[in-house]
């Protein structure tokens, strides 16, 4: 089947096809219910929840802001996800970008895998191995450390590539082994237990003064490196010292 173009403009929707050609689909309101097995999607554009199914499909360039969950075993030459991204089944991706909260199930295979997210969580399945062939882009701010975590305490994910060095910084990682014959390193960055193959370089402790009357904990307005100091510094990590003064 050939389809030229799909737009729909709201409530919930639904596509799919099977050894099918797809040219341009835009679904600007509404959840999109996507099963694609054997078939090419030039572009697919949601600006709400979408859900991608099947095997065997090629999609050229995805772009969703809202949450995305994906499932079987397709390829994805370009994917950006402005929401919460749920990958599951074993896909490969040559580009992806995700925004917020990340949770990886199963194992994929990733050219350039971009977590831009600050302050969000990552969480891989345990015992599964996310493959990077070329580049990891993964950095917190001091900020907003980025948490980087297995699914189950004590059991580990892994994270593998054969050659080069990956380099990642600020973030708090419990659970996750990096593997394959690269150089993983991870700058600014804290472990709670159970990291193996990394390079850890911690930041140094710094004593963080409370400043600026009530507020959020994880707002850096309220954290100065001198007692009455000006605000904006980083949010405290474990390893700071911490002063609540008369200032």
């Amino acid at each position: 089947h050939v389809y030229h173009t799909v737009i729909k403009s709201n409530g919930p929707q639904g596509v799919s096809g099977h050894h099918c050609y797809f040219h341009y689909c835009y679904f600007p309101l509404g959840s999109v219910q996507v099963g694609m097995d054997s078939c090419i999607v030039d572009s697919l554009v949601s600006s709400d929840w979408l859900n991608i199914g099947g095997s065997g499909s090629i999609f050229k360039y995805v772009t969703a802001t809202q949450h995305v969950y994906i499932s079987g075993s397709s390829t994805y030459n370009y994917f950006t996800i402005g929401g919460n991204a749920n990958l599951n089944g074993a896909n490969n991706f040559k580009y992806i970008r995700m925004d917020k909260d990340v949770i990886v199930n199963g194992s994929h295979t990733f050219d350039s895998l971009n977590f831009n997210n600050p302050g969000h969580t990552i969480t891989l399945e345990n015992g599964t191995t996310q493959t990077i062939n070329n580049e990891l882009l993964l950095n917190g701010t001091c900020s907003q450390l980025t948490n980087f975590v297995s699914n189950a305490s004590g059991t580990q994910a892994i994270i593998k590539k054969t050659s080069g060095t990956i380099t990642v910084s600020y973030l708090l990682m419990q659970d996750i082994n990096a593997t394959g014959g690269a150089s993983f390193i991870a700058n600014n960055s804290i472990t709670v237990s159970n990291v193996t193959g990394w390079t850890i370089n911690s930041p140094a402790a710094q004593n963080l003064y409370w400043v600026g009357g009530a507020g959020n904990w994880n707002d850096a307005n309220h954290w100065a490196i001198s007692s009455g100091g000006s605000g904006g510094s980083c949010v405290p990590s474990p390893n700071d010292n911490v002063f609540f003064d008369s200032n």
